[in-house]
């Protein structure tokens, strides 16, 4: 099953690169506004080579770093991905400062201002922050000295968030242990969120296509705590052919493995990105995505479980809708099979919204208890995860039926997707005009 969703997923990332045309790496990184943040504090996203683990047919919904070909050197791509961070830093305040979009929420013992609130940022590639392929050590490094300057500059705690694969973490032990790169992540207060998504190794490794070794994420984690760097992950809900419960599940017990291993989790809920298996079935109609009373329902369960006894409590959930790049289908908008309607799915979204801005899980949670307390749709969705459960196959042969559709639609798929491309395009635009700024 592996090997097949890895050979579909290649050749739909080939059809993208055939289809995309060939342009330059610009200077300045995509992302900065809440829609397309890890959290309540603006995420930059470094745009240089395709991600390694992308082009190997890795992370089958995933397809986040997809960039055109620039057919630039490898030189001229390290150089403009640091005139990516520079922009970051010689704009510092407008675009650093001035989005702070609600409290950081950490209370780290390593921050010296303990009477001002810190400021947070998300500086990575699309790829891993600590491979070479995805992000060269020298920029790395003269963006990290950059951001340092600040501190002092503003007289303020900054906390630095970047995203990596465990792997390369293992591959830099010697090097992580003992280098100016990793004294500069300290003094930035690094968070590094790790790729993991499930706690379930089919999920994880055959679902998704992590083809990551829970051994080796347990020894990356431990080598970034005894560095004295902060560890989060990534969680991922929503996977086809998942059910509603069964991704709902598979997300709280990823969420309380990762608190026994004082990891904090970064909540992650499927959308549909181009050139995906995902939405090559979801345009056939074989993959629907999680409901969204299924999201909020496992968002409340997640916070119920962080604060439960002793742990870590800090959380990330990125926008459910967003990007970058601005997906043209999500959870609560632009899909026709939601069994809530078009003005509870606003509501549900504001709830998350709000929560991911002012943080206050204890109104966040009375605030959704009074939303589905004696809710029609509440219970209309009740029913039909509940039939969803009773009428569902064996999972394996859910997926050998999802590999047969896929390919026996890849070719029609990859006739219509050039002109589909660029109604991508007009995705921004579509959740502007819903009013999501």
């Amino acid at each position: 099953m592996k090997s097949e969703i890895t050979e579909i997923t290649k050749e739909l990332r080939r059809t993208y690169y055939k289809a995309a045309l060939s342009e330059p790496v610009p200077d300045i990184p995509s992302g900065g506004s809440l829609l397309e943040s890890t959290g309540n504090f603006p995420s930059f996203y470094l745009i240089g080579s395709p991600c390694c683990r992308s082009e190997a047919g890795l992370c089958s919904p995933c397809f986040y770093a997809r960039y055109p070909e620039s057919g630039f050197s490898r030189d001229e791509i390290t150089m403009a991905m640091s005139r990516q961070c520079q922009y970051v830093l010689d704009n510092f305040e407008e675009l650093v400062l001035n989005k702070q979009y609600g409290k950081v929420d950490i209370t780290d013992k390593s921050l010296k201002h303990k009477d001002r609130e810190p400021i947070a940022l998300t500086i990575s590639p699309g790829g891993s922050y600590f491979s070479d392929c995805d992000f060269p050590r020298e920029a790395r490094v003269k963006a990290l000295r950059g951001l340092v300057e600040k501190i002092d500059q503003h007289d303020i705690d900054i906390v630095l968030f970047v995203e990596a694969h465990a792997t390369d973490i293992i591959t830099l032990e010697k090097y992580l242990r003992d280098s100016e790169e990793t004294g500069l992540l300290k003094k930035l207060n690094t968070r590094v969120v790790l790729g993991f998504e499930s706690a379930n190794e089919f999920t994880r490794n055959v679902l998704y296509n992590k083809s990551l070794d829970i051994q080796k994420y347990e020894k990356a984690v431990s080598i970034l705590q005894s560095c004295g760097l902060t560890v989060g992950s990534f969680v991922f809900a929503g996977l086809a052919p998942h059910t509603d419960l069964e991704a709902q599940e598979d997300m709280l017990e990823s969420v309380k493995y990762l608190k026994g291993k004082k990891v904090f989790p970064t909540l992650m809920f499927a959308n549909v990105q181009p050139y995906t298996m995902a939405e090559e079935l979801f345009l056939n109609g074989s993959y629907r995505l999680l409901q969204p009373f299924t999201v909020l329902d496992t968002i409340s369960e997640v916070l119920t479980c962080l604060n439960e006894n002793e742990g870590s409590s800090y959380w990330l959930l990125p926008d459910p809708v967003g990007g970058p790049p601005m997906p043209m289908f999500n959870i609560f908008f632009n899909r026709m099979d939601s069994i809530s309607g078009r003005e509870a799915n606003e509501k549900m979204y504001r709830l998350v919204e709000k929560l991911r801005i002012d943080r206050d899980v204890e109104e966040f949670q009375e605030d959704y208890r009074k939303f589905r307390e004696g809710n029609a749709e509440y219970t209309a969705y009740l029913e039909y995860v509940y039939e969803e459960e009773i009428r569902k196959k064996d999972l394996n042969a859910r997926v050998d039926d999802m590999i047969e559709v896929a390919n026996e639609n890849m070719d029609r798929y990859v006739k219509v997707q050039r002109p589909f491309l660029d109604e991508q395009e007009e995705a921004t635009e579509l959740f502007m005009n819903e009013g999501l700024e």
